[in-house]
């Protein structure tokens, strides 16, 4: 299971993304930024993408295995669940991957979570990604400053 969040800058037109996977007891974490991203939902949905792909390579997943990925975003969970069709070309990201595991062999389901409450164990993961996500947003804002 991967959970995954994106923090998203209108103005620099940049987001963070983070995601957070456990496989046989270890917690695999990364994070990383995407320039020229025009709206928050393409921010979540490449953020959903990473954080598949990441889980996917630090867990070893083969054929016949499933990978759940976690999102506050219905948007990019009816896209990894091809429910609804990508129309922006920065979204097609989403839709390759989820392909790409599905032609290895590894079942790809995604599912809501509430984003920011904190109450359950999934949302407390979600918050953490939504913290991970906006530090290496505001990293890149800095960067580009100096």
């Amino acid at each position: 299971m991967v959970y995954t969040d994106a923090a998203y800058d209108e103005a620099g037109r940049l987001c963070g993304w983070a995601a957070w996977s456990r496989s046989d007891g270890k917690d695999f974490r990364k994070s990383g930024i995407v320039l020229n991203i025009d709206r928050s939902t393409t921010a979540e949905a490449i953020a959903l993408s990473r954080g598949l792909q990441f889980a996917a390579q630090r867990t070893g997943l083969a054929n016949s295995h499933v990978l759940f990925g976690v999102s506050d975003c219905f948007r990019a969970v009816s896209i990894a669940n091809g429910q609804w069709r990508s129309i922006l070309a920065e979204e097609d990201e989403l839709s390759e991957t989820v392909l790409t595991l599905r032609r290895r062999g590894i079942v790809v389901r995604c599912f809501h979570v509430k984003g920011h409450s904190g109450q359950t164990l999934g949302e407390q993961v979600n918050k953490w990604c939504d913290l991970t996500a906006k530090a290496a947003m505001t990293q890149a804002r800095v960067a580009a400053v100096l």
